[in-house]
């Protein structure tokens, strides 16, 4: 028996996987439905698409992204990603999940675990065998069993009615963003996701974002969210209690970019494979996921560090034609060669090494 509490797309791939392999498998979701709230701003890369299906869920297609130094100074930046409704993505995964035999119990929050049994606060009970935390940032899973990630950026985000490019976001970089960025990501030529990420005080720069960006346009609604920090040092498994963590509550989110759909889905393969044929979760998980992670992590930490003089450097060697033509061609997704071959396309990309 395999209790997997979480209902989000990494919850219910881990569930599809895990019941496809032949195990007897419950998912526990706190709320109502599946796929509320919403704390995502929905951009994924090409590279999910070769996991899931993306059709179905797809709200737009991006050709560019507009990066803007402090200055409004702007380099555009040729891509190919999409932007998703989150709220289908995540019940179309959970479907898939039950087409396996997964079983779904909603308004199951999570309260505890001892050596026979999962709590929940609704005072149902489902035994414990195997169980898995998929639970988000704050994982009650890991509370309970002594693994815990307490680093976190705070993201906040508003969908609102204006016009804009719909096949080209905006990202935002410098002091009004300070450890992460904004963004303003369009649905349509008329509906766009706004938002800003930082690593303290984000209403105070989201609300002067929103007023500097978009100004008496409407606001159709509003959400805000944890991101967390992947961190080398978090336990994601114990064996011994048999509990292992999933997704977000592992902390599994590239740092640069607070993408964790590609990551997480990853660490689901990972954590299926080992269960199922008895490899250690912990040292494959690093192997597949986390030394990917570790190199955002330590982009990130270096982005951390950047002056405005240094993003207005950035924005304006981005901006040239070798580079544009390389990072159009570039995988993104795994930074190490990409990273070299940047440095090595223009070397004067090493000068940020000084923020090491």
């Amino acid at each position: 028996m395999v209790s997997i509490i979480g209902g989000g797309p990494v919850g219910a791939y881990t569930g599809y996987l895990l019941a496809r392999a032949g195990f007897n498998v419950d998912l526990f979701e706190e709320h109502h439905t599946i796929g509320k709230p919403v704390q995502c701003t929905g951009i994924v890369t090409k590279h999910l698409s070769k996991i899931m299906k993306l059709d179905d869920v797809l709200v737009n297609k991006l050709e560019k992204v507009n990066v803007f130094a402090p200055s409004g100074k702007c380099a555009e930046i040729k891509v190919k990603e999409f932007v998703i409704d989150r709220e289908e993505f995540d019940k179309n995964t959970v479907e898939m999940a039950v087409s396996e035999g997964v079983r779904v119990n909603l308004r199951h929050k999570f309260k505890g675990f001892n050596d026979k049994s999962v709590m929940f606060h609704n005072g149902k009970k489902a035994e414990k065998e195997l169980l898995i935390g998929a639970d988000g940032p704050l994982s009650g899973v890991g509370k309970s069993a002594g693994m815990v990630n307490k680093k976190f950026y705070f993201g906040m985000q508003a969908r609102v009615n204006m016009k804009n490019e719909s096949d080209a976001y905006e990202v935002y970089f410098g002091r009004d963003y300070p450890k992460f960025f904004g963004w303003v990501v369009p649905e349509s030529d008329k509906i766009c996701r706004v938002g800003v990420a930082c690593g303290a005080n984000t209403k105070q720069y989201f609300d002067r974002f929103i007023k500097k960006r978009v100004g008496k346009s409407k606001i159709l609604s509003k959400q805000g969210g944890l991101i967390p920090v992947y961190d080398l040092k978090m336990k994601i498994c114990d064996k011994g209690k048999n509990v292992y963590l999933v997704g977000d509550a592992a902390g599994m989110v590239k740092a640069s970019t607070g993408g964790g759909l590609v990551p997480g889905f990853r660490g689901a393969e990972v954590l299926a494979d080992c269960v199922s044929n008895g490899k250690d979760y912990g040292s494959e998980s690093m192997k597949k996921v986390g030394r990917n992670l570790k190199i955002h992590l330590w982009l990130r930490n270096v982005l951390n560090r950047f002056s405005d003089k240094d993003y207005e450097l950035l924005i304006r060697l981005v901006g040239k034609k070798k580079v544009r033509d390389f990072v159009n061609d570039g995988d993104r997704e795994f930074p190490l060669k990409f990273l070299l071959k940047l440095a090595f396309k223009e070397p004067r990309f090493l000068y940020f090494m000084k923020n090491l």
